[in-house]
Formats: structure tokens, sequence, C-alpha cells
């Protein structure tokens, strides 16, 4: 390093019971008197002259470095004004806060967009979702057991019983659950929708997808008590209100049961492999595995046929 200047001092006069004050005093007296300093230029000495010529070593930094960032802002603005021009040609400038509001207001606008969706759109993604997650328990936990009891009767009182069990405990926060989901995917859905259209400008996609994941993270539907009061009370009624309703609750039974048994079937399918005829006509084999199990179910269905009332088992307790 260069050095900027040499500048003469005196620190004290070796007694550490002096002050500061005594010290300058000794230091001004000094070089006055001093016939070896009588030399130098006034400001080459004292204490207080080389803290001014430090200071202003200092500052003279700073503002060399201030201006020297000042010039890689500028041409940082410039790079982001010609990259924004380029990029978002249909836009003008926006600053932060013109492009929060901005932000703001559109997804406020999809927001109101959900006030739109009509009430058999949202029963309709209600009830499909709805039953996508609780068909496993309605028959595992509800029909299954209930059905094996062989009597019409019996079959009724378990249903009611188990039933009101599961509104009692988990069906209400379920039910909460499919509801913020279904309208999560709705507006998801408008967002998706207002992508895909021919003016959309992605500035915003990666702020809308950060709110929305926040919404989600904060929303709170305390709802769960009031459902599993309504929805005791729809278990205690009884009545059908006309035949349409009827005949639309069998279709729906109907439906689920073929569909549960066409899944079931295709499980069964892969545990035990193919059967005789298709081994024959086809030249496909079981594996080893696939010819244990299908041992074990035709040992379980000579079970079955001896037995006329076999209670249920799940699926945990039979593996």
């Amino acid at each position: 390093m260069k050095a900027l200047g040499y500048f003469a001092v005196v620190t004290g006069k070796g007694n550490t019971n002096d002050t500061i004050q005594q010290i300058r005093d000794y230091e001004e007296a000094f070089f006055k008197s001093s016939k070896l300093f009588k030399t130098m230029a006034s400001s080459a000495v004292t204490t207080k002259n080389l803290s001014f010529a430090v200071s202003e070593c200092f500052w003279k930094m700073v503002r060399e470095t201030v201006e020297q960032q000042a010039d890689t802002f500028k041409a940082t603005r410039f790079n982001l004004e010609t990259e924004w021009k380029n990029n978002f040609p249909r836009l003008r400038e926006l600053d932060r806060d013109e492009l929060f509001e901005k932000a703001r207001g559109e997804i406020l606008d999809e927001v109101i967009n959900l006030s739109q969706v009509g009430a058999k759109e949202w029963e309709s993604s209600l009830n499909e979702k709805l039953w996508e997650n609780m068909k496993s328990h309605v028959f595992e936990n509800i029909f299954l057991p209930a059905a094996m009891s062989g009597s019409s009767s019996i079959f009724n009182t378990a249903v009611d019983i188990r039933l009101k069990q599961w509104a009692e405990d988990q069906l209400p926060a379920k039910s909460v659950q499919v509801g913020w989901e279904v309208l999560k995917d709705k507006f998801e859905g408008f967002l998706a929708k207002a992508k895909a259209s021919k003016n959309h400008d992605s500035i915003f996609d990666h702020f809308k997808e950060n709110v929305v994941e926040e919404a989600v993270r904060r929303h709170q539907w305390e709802a769960p008590e009031v459902l599993r009061v309504i929805q005791l009370n729809t278990l205690e009624d009884r009545n059908v209100h006309d035949k349409y309703q009827w005949d639309a609750a069998v279709k729906f039974l109907e439906e689920c049961v073929k569909e549960r048994l066409r899944v079931t079937e295709t499980l069964l399918r892969d545990l035990i492999g193919p059967g005789a005829y298709e081994r024959w006509a086809h030249w496909t084999y079981a594996a080893a595995d696939q010819s244990i199990k299908s041992k074990i179910k035709t040992e379980y269905g000579d079970i079955f046929f001896r037995t006329t009332a076999l209670p249920y088992r799940s699926r945990s307790k039979l593996l």
C-alpha cells in the first residue's frame, strides 16, 4: 500500500491518570516549542489533524463507492426497463405497489367468478368429491358388515348404528375437508382458464400461485359442529319425498355396488392370476404367489359356502 501522508503525534506524557484534554494541550505545546518539527507543515502534526485527514480520506472513498454503485444501478435499471419493454409490450411500467394492486385485483376478479358458479354445479362437484373420498369407508365399514347378517331387520339396525357413529365422529370434519378441496379446485380452475386465455400475461402467475398456497395454509372453516347437527337430523329423517328421489337413490346404490364389484374382481384377478380357461386359451400362467393366493381363495370359498352366517372380517383382520 502507498502511504497517503505522514503525521507526527504525541500519544501522552506517560501518566495514565492524564485526561484527554491534558494530553491534547501537552501535544500542542510540544509541537509549538519543538525545534525539530517546526520545519513540518502545521497540518501534518497533532492527533487532531490526523483524525481530520483520516476522516477526509474515508469520506472520499465512500463518495467514490457511492458513485460507482449509482452507475451500476443506472445500468441495471436501463437493462430492466429494456427487458420490460421487450417482454411486456402491452403493459406500462409499474412500480412494486402498482404491480401488487393489479395482481390483487385480478385475484379478486377470480373470486367473484366463484359466485357465478351455479348451485347444480356446486352440488354435482360436492357429491362426486364426497363419494370419491368416502366410498371405501361406506362399503368396508358400513355396507359389507351389515350385509353379512342375512336379515333385512338386522341389516337396517346395523346400518343405522354405524351411520350414526360415523356422523358423530368423522363425517362432519371429512365433509368440511371435501368442501374446501372442491372450492380450491374450482378457484384453481378459474386461474388455469385465465392463464390459457389469448391475452394472458405470465408476470403475475408466480404471485397468484403463492397467494393460493398461502390461503390454503391459513384457511380454517369452523363448520363441523353445525354440519354434525344437520347430518344427524338428516339420518333421522326416513321420509322419501317422491318416487323420483327413491328411484335415483336405488340407481345410485346399484351403480356403486356394480362398480365396487368390478374393482374387486379386477383386484382379485391380479391377486390369483388367470383362470383355467384363460391359461388354456391364451397360454398364460400364474406366478407362484398367485397360485398360493388362488388356493387360499378356494379355502375361503368353501368356508363361506358351509357357513350360513359368517361374521364380517375387515381386510386388516383377514391379513
